[in-house]
């Protein structure tokens, strides 16, 4: 069985993998939630701002008023392009 160090200790795959686990865990909110984003930071690109912005993905419904909700990309014409959305989370550590 492999050791390994933890400041001065010496311990274990076994323990290591448990204190790894807990130190992880601190990180949880300890209620169950729905939705882990708390606020939109950035999206990669957006087609008619403000109307079809990230802000419409925090929304639990598909309507905002009359208006449909949703988030456009402008696009790429190079298929490879990534398109990303970026969250802050309502927690240091979301488990999904």
């Amino acid at each position: 069985m492999a050791e390994k160090h933890i400041g001065e200790d010496l311990i274990d795959d076994d323990d290591y993998f448990i204190a790894a686990h807990a130190f992880l865990a601190q990180g949880l909110s300890n209620c169950m939630m729905e939705d882990c984003l708390i606020d939109a930071i950035h999206a990669s690109s957006t087609d008619n701002y403000p109307e079809e912005s990230i802000l419409n993905t925090l929304k639990p419904g598909d309507r905002i008023g009359r208006r449909a909700s949703y988030w456009s990309s402008g696009g790429e014409n190079d298929p490879t392009v990534p398109e990303t959305l970026t969250y802050k989370l309502i927690s240091k550590l979301c488990l999904i």
